[in-house]
């Protein structure tokens, strides 16, 4: 048997026993008992499980792995039933996941080494703030450096000020940004001008942005704490209106498809249309 079809098998089995060795499951606040929901964690050229890995969502909670490589997701909290984590550990590439919470029991990954290059290659100073924004990580923490670099940005004050506003109206007035609203009267699709009828007259607006593929407009590719957010149903917009209203969002940055942006952002179908990328308190 391939050495490496042996080491799969040997983790296979590890994992396992995990969920079957007690304790077997865990118990919530409400006293209801959850099944073990567990991640092996395994390094990508030896296939050996990496100890000590950190496994952290997008509010700051965070696990790390046993000796044999495995993490409890249980510990962790689900955005809008999904697992939205990192995992780190020194010496190895980060890894972001997204994971169904109704449905991940047990999983397993691999990291990959870093390969840092002789100091001398590391690459050169950035002077502008288009390299800037191509180079950043498009992690929380940049958030404030990328909007001081000419990104787009909508920020608690602002926030702050319409409570209960939905996407459309947050970012309908930024630049490059398109509205596409049906009035209720006719059923009609059109784009309110500045002096439009009064919004009890819209049955809802659709945000879109100038795609670089036509003439036409397109939607925007939607991220939540740095992940691409997948309908689960209807449009991004309305379910992110439901789950997230501005209560709930740190921040938030806009990236028209002729601007520069990190890599990160470039998930989807970002070539045809731009991004919106939301994070969350």
């Amino acid at each position: 048997m391939d050495a490496r079809w042996t080491q799969m098998l040997i983790r296979l089995v590890v994992l396992c026993l995990a969920v079957l060795a007690p304790p077997a499951a865990a118990q919530t606040d409400t006293g209801r008992v959850e099944p073990l929901r567990l991640l092996g964690i395994f390094d990508d050229a030896s296939g050996d499980w990496i100890d000590r890995a950190v496994v952290r969502d997008t509010l700051g909670n965070e696990t790390l792995t046993t000796r044999f490589g495995v993490a409890t997701l249980n510990v962790l909290v689900p955005i809008a039933g999904f697992y939205l984590v990192e995992v780190r550990k020194e010496g190895y590439a980060p890894r972001r996941l997204r994971l169904r919470a109704d449905s991940t029991y047990e999983l397993m990954i691999a990291l990959q080494r870093n390969r840092l290059g002789d100091a001398a290659q590391l690459p050169a100073m950035v002077t502008t703030g288009k390299r800037l924004i191509v180079e950043d990580a498009g992690e929380r923490s940049g958030f404030f450096n990328r909007c001081e670099s000419g990104v787009t940005c909508i920020g608690r004050a602002e926030l702050d000020r319409r409570p209960t506003a939905y996407l459309d109206n947050i970012l309908g007035a930024k630049p490059g940004i398109h509205r596409e609203c049906t009035k209720r009267s006719h059923g009609a699709v059109f784009n309110p001008a500045p002096n439009r009828p009064s919004e009890d007259d819209l049955v809802g607006c659709l945000i879109t942005m100038r795609g670089t593929s036509g003439p036409g407009y397109c939607t925007p590719v939607y991220f939540v704490d740095g992940y691409e957010w997948q309908p689960l149903g209807g449009t991004v917009q309305a379910q992110l209106d439901k789950f997230l209203p501005p209560s709930r969002i740190e921040g938030i940055e806009v990236y028209l498809a002729t601007e520069p942006h990190p890599v990160r952002f470039e998930t989807g179908p970002f070539s045809g249309c731009g991004a919106v990328v939301i994070w969350t308190r």
